[in-house]
């Protein structure tokens, strides 16, 4: 009998440890279950995490593409403003060569313009003219009224 109490007694403990470790595995479980959606959601996050780092590589890789490209652009177009601002300082220094050329023509023109118009030198040999052609006949006249020439021929 008393091996039969001891051995009841015995079930009764296995019992409840039984009981204990069911609750413990219940207890798990749904702790299982729980960590198993975190894992989820984590799982989750992290491929939106990684579409995302994924998309943003791209847009670096397009945005590096596209900063080549302008750069590439940007060089050609400098090459250019070197190029046309040289053309600018040549055509300047022809500019400034033939203003100096057509300043020369313009005084040689202007000397010429100066020796070929003789207007006011023959105004000026006219007026000279008249008044010696004035003084001779107001000569002339005085020397006919002089009383030497009034007393008739000898």
């Amino acid at each position: 009998m008393s091996e039969l109490s001891h051995l009841k007694s015995l079930e009764q403990r296995y019992k409840e440890e039984n009981a204990d470790i069911q609750k413990r595995i219940d207890m798990e479980g749904s702790q299982n279950v729980d960590l198993a959606s975190q894992i989820k959601e984590i799982e989750l996050r992290v491929r939106q995490a990684d579409d995302h780092l994924m998309y943003m590589r791209r847009e670096l890789e397009q945005s590096k593409h596209n900063n080549g490209v302008l750069l590439e652009s940007n060089a050609n177009l400098q090459v250019e403003i070197d190029s046309m601002n040289n053309h600018i300082r040549v055509v300047s220094h022809q500019n400034d060569e033939l203003t100096r050329e057509i300043d020369q023509f313009v005084h040689a023109n202007e000397m010429i313009r100066q020796k070929l118009d003789r207007k006011p030198r023959v105004d000026e040999l006219r007026q000279r003219n008249d008044m010696e052609v004035s003084k001779s006949q107001h000569m002339v006249y005085q020397k006919s009224r002089s009383p030497t020439n009034q007393r008739g021929p000898r």
